[in-house]
């Protein structure tokens, strides 16, 4: 159905192409993924990056528009005993001690 070039998101759509491509299929993707540290090898919104090619690719393939994504926050926290918090992946894997992003 679509091409690699094709434009599908939102954010780049002028108002006709919007029309034709919610005409043609009314679906809107919303990417989603939080902002959290998954250590020094990847980029700290990598959730929502993933999320918002998946998404890409799926409107390109299926047809439909790709909003822009929604970043959450982290989704769990833990407070240590001697009152640090670690949020998101600073836990995991809980057989680690927690690691805080630097900052």
């Amino acid at each position: 159905m679509g091409t690699s070039e094709e434009k599908v998101h939102y954010t780049e759509l002028l108002p006709h192409e919007f029309q034709q491509r919610l005409q043609a299929k009314p679906v809107a993707y919303l990417p989603l993924g939080t902002l959290e540290w998954h250590g020094p090898h990847l980029p700290l919104g990598s959730d929502s990056i993933q999320s918002e090619g998946l998404m890409v690719a799926c409107a390109r393939q299926l047809g439909g528009i790709v909003l822009p994504p929604l970043y959450l926050g982290p989704d769990q926290a833990i407070t240590t005993q001697n009152g640090q918090t670690f949020y998101g992946m600073d836990t995991l894997p809980d057989t680690l001690p927690p690691q805080q992003l630097i900052g």
